[in-house]
């Protein structure tokens, strides 16, 4: 049970460096939208 707990932190993590990037970037695209506007 504690390894599969460690793990799931592991795919958590992994995850959120994938997603953070891609979320900075959409708010960005946002903006730039808005000012474009």
């Amino acid at each position: 049970e504690s390894h599969k707990a460690h793990f799931n932190k592991k795919s958590d993590l992994f995850f959120i460096c994938i997603l953070e990037p891609k979320s900075s970037d959409i708010l960005k695209q946002d903006s730039e939208i808005l000012d474009a506007q």
